[in-house]
């Protein structure tokens, strides 16, 4: 998970991805397929699916 702090307000966002680098053969972050599967602003404590 990855914490983005924000002026008053924290974002959590859950990346994931569909491939590994072993998958790709190489260490090239393009090739991972990286999307956020959820958003979770702290401060309301709201969980976003996407």
């Amino acid at each position: 998970m990855l914490l983005l702090l924000g002026m008053s307000n924290e974002v959590v966002l859950d990346i994931e991805t569909q491939n590994t680098f072993q998958d790709i053969g190489s260490r090239d972050t393009d090739q991972l397929k990286i999307f956020i599967s959820n958003l979770i602003n702290k401060a309301t404590r709201q969980l976003s699916k996407s």
